[in-house]
C-alpha cells in the first residue's frame, strides 16, 4: 500500500459522535492523500464482524473508542508495548492482512501536560474513573516517575482491576477510593486531579480554596471546550487542560501512524476547534427543579404545587441520526426512558424538525417514583435544552404545554400534571385547571426560615398504576380544600389534601401526624406518594427530622424554590 492508493478509516465506537473524522479528513484534503475517514457505530455484540470487513474490506486502519478499547484486543494479530501495558487500544493499522493495535493515549495525555508542567515526578495525583483511558493515564504517569497516585471511582469492584494490573505489572502501588461526598472534600489535598470518565464532574465538585500554586486540572472530555469542572477549576485559579489538546495529539500520532508523515498539528487545532464552536450551538444543558403537592389534581382536575430545591440537570445533544434519541439516566439505570425520548420528540414535532436525533443525559438528584415530581422536572428540563440547542426562542407556555403533552404520550400522567409542570418550571405555588390546561393562580412564597422535610420510604409508586375511584367518596372534601388554597391559604389546603389521599390509598399517616405535632405548618403525601412533604419553621426542622428518622425511610431537608428553570449552558 502507498500513500497514493485510495483506502477507507474509520472510528469504531457505540453512541459516540466524534469531531474525528472532520480532524483527519481536513488533514487528507490538506495532504492530498486520497484518505476517507469516518464514523462505524458498533456495539458489542458485532465487535468480532466488523474487525473481519477491516480486514476484507479496503480498510488501512482505524481508531477505537468507548466501549472497546479493552474488548478489541482479542481479535488483533499484534498489539505494541503500550497497549500490552494499558490493556487498551485506541488505533489499529492494517499491514498486509493483519491488524496491529496501538495505544496513543500514553503519549497523547502526556504531551499536552508537559507544556505547561516539565516536571511531575513529585505531584500528589487524583484521576477519576476506572475504565481503559485511566489505566493509560496511569501509565503514562508511572512513565514520566510520577508515582503517587489515587483512583476515586464509583465502583470499587472495577477499580481494584485497575489497581492489580498496575500494581502487577510495574510494582508501583496506588491508592482506591470510593466516589462518595466524604473523600471529594479532600480534593484540595491533590496537585494534578484527571478526569477520565465519559461525565463531567463539576456538579460533584464543590467551591474550595486550592492548597497549590501550580495544581493542574485535567479533563478528557472534549465537549464542550470547557466543562464545568475545568471551569469550577480555573476559579479556584488552577490551570487546565481541556480535552480536545489530548485529543488532537492522538489524532496527529494516530495521523502519523497510518500515512507516515508529519502531521499538520495547527491545522488540526484549527479544525477541532471550529467544530467544537458549532457544536456549542447543538447542544445545550438546563436545570429544573422538583416540587411537592398542594392540591392532587386526581380528583377534581384541579391541582396546585410548590417547588423545591431539589433539581434535574438534562444535558441535550442534537445528532446527525435521524430519530435516533440516546437516553442516559445517571444514578437511574434501569428507569423507563421512554419520557425522555417522548420529550425530544415533542419539541421536533412543534418546530418540524425531521434531520436530527438526540443524545440527552439525565442527573438528578430528585427520587423517582417517590410523588417528588421528578417526571415533570425531566420532561421540563430536556424540552428546555432541546428548544434551546434547536436556537429557538424559549417561552414559558409553551415549554409547559409540550411538558404536559409529553407525560401524556409517555404515559406518566393521568390528569396531564401541569400543577406539577408548573410548580417545577416556575417555582413558588401553582394552582391549576388541568382539565382546561390553565394556570390560575403563580406567587413566589416568603421562605425565609423555612424548611421543607421529605419523608421518603423505600417502595415506588407511578401515579398510572393508582386507582382513582378510591377518591370519589372525597370529592367535596377536594373542592373545599381547593377553595381554601384559592383563597391564599395552601398551608390547611396541603394537609387537608394529605389527610385525603392517605385515607383513600390506605397509606399510614404516621410521617404526616409526626411532623403536625412538631407544629409543621403543612404536611401531606406528595403526589400518590409513598413520599410525605412537610413544611415547617427551621427551628421545629431537627425534632421532625428526629422522630421521622424512627419510622425508617430517607430524610432529605431541602428549601422552597422560587426560582424559574434556566439554560446553564449552551
Amino acid at each position: 500500500m502507498t500513500s497514493t492508493d485510495p483506502k477507507m478509516l474509520c472510528l469504531l465506537g457505540h453512541n459516540v459522535n466524534s469531531i474525528s473524522p472532520n480532524i483527519h479528513n481536513e488533514q487528507f484534503k490538506y495532504f492530498k492523500i486520497p484518505y476517507t475517514y469516518f464514523q462505524i457505530n458498533v456495539e458489542t455484540r458485532n465487535l468480532r464482524t466488523a474487525i473481519s470487513a477491516l480486514k476484507n474490506l479496503d480498510f488501512a486502519g482505524a481508531n477505537v473508542t468507548i466501549p472497546h478499547k479493552e474488548r478489541i484486543i482479542k481479535y488483533l494479530d499484534l498489539i505494541d508495548t503500550n497497549a500490552k501495558k494499558t490493556g487498551a487500544v485506541n488505533t489499529i493499522i492494517k499491514k498486509g492482512n493483519k491488524l496491529i493495535g496501538y495505544n496513543t493515549d500514553i503519549d497523547g495525555f502526556s504531551i499536552p501536560l508537559k507544556r505547561i508542567s516539565r516536571n511531575i515526578k513529585n505531584r500528589n495525583v487524583l484521576i477519576f474513573g476506572a475504565g481503559g483511558a485511566s489505566r493509560a493515564i496511569t501509565y503514562s504517569l508511572l512513565k514520566n516517575k510520577c508515582e503517587n497516585i489515587t483512583v476515586i471511582n464509583r465502583n470499587l469492584k472495577k477499580a481494584k482491576k485497575v489497581q492489580n494490573h498496575i500494581e502487577k505489572s510495574t510494582g508501583v502501588k496506588i491508592e482506591l477510593l470510593e466516589l462518595n461526598r466524604k473523600n471529594l472534600k479532600n480534593i484540595d489535598e491533590y496537585n494534578l486531579i484527571i478526569n477520565c470518565t465519559p461525565i463531567d464532574i463539576g456538579n460533584r465538585i464543590e467551591k474550595f480554596s486550592y492548597k497549590f500554586e501550580d495544581a493542574i486540572a485535567y479533563d478528557l472530555i472534549y465537549r464542550p471546550i470547557e466543562t464545568d469542572f475545568l471551569k469550577k477549576m480555573r476559579m479556584a485559579k488552577v490551570k487546565t487542560i481541556p480535552g480536545y489538546e489530548m485529543l488532537i495529539e492522538q489524532a496527529k500520532l494516530s495521523f502519523e501512524l497510518w500515512t507516515k508523515r508529519k502531521a499538520n498539528r495547527e491545522l488540526m487545532k484549527k479544525t477541532a476547534l471550529k467544530e467544537l464552536k458549532r457544536w456549542k450551538d447543538i447542544r445545550a444543558k438546563a436545570e429544573v427543579h422538583g416540587a411537592i403537592t398542594v392540591l392532587n389534581a386526581l380528583s377534581n382536575n384541579q391541582g396546585a404545587a410548590i417547588g423545591i430545591d431539589l433539581k434535574t440537570i438534562a444535558d441535550v445533544e442534537l445528532t446527525d441520526k435521524q430519530n435516533t434519541i440516546n437516553v442516559i439516566i445517571k444514578n437511574s439505570k434501569k428507569e423507563d426512558k421512554k419520557l425522555a425520548i417522548e420529550s425530544v420528540k415533542t419539541v421536533f414535532k412543534e418546530y418540524k424538525i425531521k434531520k436530527y436525533g438526540a443524545n440527552v443525559i439525565i442527573d438528578s438528584n430528585i427520587p423517582i417514583g417517590k410523588g417528588l415530581k421528578s417526571s415533570s422536572a425531566a420532561a421540563n428540563a430536556i424540552i428546555l435544552a432541546t428548544t434551546k440547542a434547536l436556537r429557538k426562542k424559549i417561552i414559558e407556555k409553551n415549554i409547559l404545554k409540550l411538558s404536559v403533552e409529553a407525560a401524556r404520550k409517555a404515559n406518566v400522567t393521568i390528569t396531564g400534571a401541569l400543577d406539577d409542570a408548573s410548580a417545577s418550571y416556575l417555582g413558588g405555588f401553582v394552582l391549576t385547571d388541568n382539565k382546561k390546561d390553565r394556570i390560575l393562580k403563580h406567587k413566589k412564597i416568603d421562605s425565609k426560615d423555612i424548611e421543607v422535610i421529605l419523608y421518603v420510604p423505600e417502595k415506588k409508586i407511578y401515579t398510572k398504576n393508582v386507582d382513582i375511584k378510591l377518591l370519589k367518596p372525597f370529592k367535596e372534601t377536594m373542592k373545599m380544600a381547593f377553595n381554601i388554597a384559592k383563597s391564599g391559604d395552601y398551608y390547611t389546603a396541603m394537609t387537608l389534601n394529605g389527610i385525603v389521599h392517605c385515607n383513600a390509598f390506605s397509606m399510614s399517616r404516621e410521617a404526616l401526624l409526626i411532623s403536625l405535632k412538631n407544629n409543621a405548618f403543612a404536611s401531606s403525601l406528595s403526589g400518590t406518594g409513598p413520599a410525605v412533604a412537610s413544611i415547617c419553621d427551621k427551628r421545629v426542622a431537627k425534632k421532625i427530622k428526629q422522630d421521622l428518622k424512627l419510622l425508617g425511610g430517607k430524610i432529605i431537608e431541602t428549601k422552597i424554590n422560587n426560582k424559574k428553570g434556566m439554560i446553564i449552558n449552551g
